[in-house]
């Protein structure tokens, strides 16, 4: 039998994954609701929306939003990053062009004749 590759660590969530998630984009001056895994990649304004109380006979019960402060984690990885404030998704794709990683790896020139 093979190995399993790809994604093996259990993944940590930090913070109430049934709440509603949602990130905050100053140039569109509006929240909006993300998955639990872009959520605890987004570097930028975070909140949790969810019941004050669980109760199965009352289904008035009121909602609280408060914003989340928690850790930063490289997406698809537990790996904790600083938090810069740059309002995108760690290791997402926009994020990958601005800062591609060094492997390491010279890169072959091309000769131009």
């Amino acid at each position: 039998m093979s190995e399993k590759r790809g994604h093996t660590v259990k993944i940590e969530y930090p913070f109430n994954t049934a709440g509603v998630l949602e990130v905050y984009y100053p140039d569109l001056n509006n929240w909006y609701r993300t998955t639990a895994s872009e959520f605890r990649s987004f570097d930028g304004k975070r909140r949790i929306t969810e019941p004050e109380y669980v109760s199965r006979e009352n289904r008035d019960i009121p909602m609280i939003t408060y914003e989340y402060f928690g850790p930063v984690y490289h997406q698809g990885t537990n790996t904790i990053v600083e938090s810069k404030g740059l309002n995108m998704i760690v290791g997402g794709t926009k994020w990958t062009e601005m800062f591609k990683p060094l492997s390491g790896k010279k890169e072959k020139k091309k000769i131009v004749s």
